[in-house]
């Protein structure tokens, strides 16, 4: 199978990417920064002139699309810059496929955070939407133009709203924070209360989710990607004051604008693909640490 595979030099798409090869899978790899891995990448922007020559060349049979902002905190800062990297350029890609003879299935990499608060947990699929963020905000309005791609256009669109998603090549969000901070000093201050709570998904596991949403035939569009447990960021801390000895954690009250207080999933719907946790949150984290202390 010809896959195109976008942001292929970002923590998903390259994990990604390299498992589809090891599937025997012919890839291509499209990322504004470009950089050699294990499949043929491309270094140019989706919004530059040559993407449509670019797909009408490939003919891809499927298309994941992992390109965007994925920074709530930028998107807080600057609005207009994350609407033009996530909503402009979704739209621009998507208007480029159409093109194409024969439409490849698409995979769109969305996220929780167009739930916002959630008023019940678990997290369904089909509860209300109510982003709390400008990044929840433009994944939403970036689900709306695929659904429309979706009845309009009759394209094969999924649609995968990403939990918390962690693991050995990410380099910023609460892990990355918390390793840097231990080795910097004894005393670390988080965030918030502690009592939020996070549904953590190992890179491991998120990419065979993926790969099974991308591959398999389901009637279904929209999955939950995570794994169903609700773990509360101090479990987290706890998990690092056994790694790091000796250290303080304390949470200084605050919440960060646009971030949720409690999300945990439900995944009935990845499960019948026969989704299953591999890596535990203890495992993925000591990996973790591993990784940043034997330089990344």
């Amino acid at each position: 199978m010809k896959i195109i595979v976008t942001g292929s030099n970002g923590f998903i798409g390259r994990k990604i990417g390299e498992y589809l090869v090891n599937l025997q899978h012919e890839v291509y790899g499209v990322d504004i920064n470009y950089s050699k891995c294990k499949f043929e990448t491309f270094g140019f922007s989706l919004l530059s002139n040559e993407v449509s020559e670019f797909f009408e060349k490939i003919k891809p049979d499927l298309f994941i699309h992992c390109a965007g902002s994925a920074n709530v905190g930028l998107s807080v800062e600057n609005p207009l810059l994350d609407f033009e990297r996530n909503v402009v350029l979704l739209y621009k890609t998507l208007l480029n496929l159409d093109k194409l003879e024969k439409k490849p299935r698409f995979l769109f990499l969305s996220s929780a955070a167009v739930y916002g608060n959630p008023k019940t947990l678990p997290i369904k699929e089909d509860d209300e939407l109510n982003p709390i963020s400008p990044y929840g905000l433009h994944k939403k309005l970036c689900e709306e133009i695929c659904l429309y791609f979706r009845n309009i256009k009759k394209f094969d669109i999924k649609i995968a709203r990403i939990f918390s998603a962690y693991g050995e090549g990410l380099k910023k969000q609460l892990l990355w924070d918390l390793v840097n901070k231990s080795k910097a000093s004894d005393s670390i201050e988080l965030f918030g209360t502690g009592e939020e709570s996070r549904d953590f998904i190992h890179i491991d596991d998120l990419v065979k989710a993926l790969c099974m949403i991308s591959l398999e035939d389901s009637s279904e569009c929209i999955f939950n990607v995570a794994n169903g447990k609700e773990i509360c960021i101090k479990e987290i801390a706890s998990l690092f004051n056994e790694a790091f000895k000796n250290k303080t954690f304390s949470f200084n009250n605050v919440t960060k604008t646009g971030d949720p207080l409690n999300w945990v999933a439900d995944i009935s719907k990845l499960k019948v693909l026969g989704y299953e946790e591999n890596v535990s949150i203890d495992n993925g984290v000591n990996r973790y640490i591993k990784w940043v202390n034997n330089g990344e």
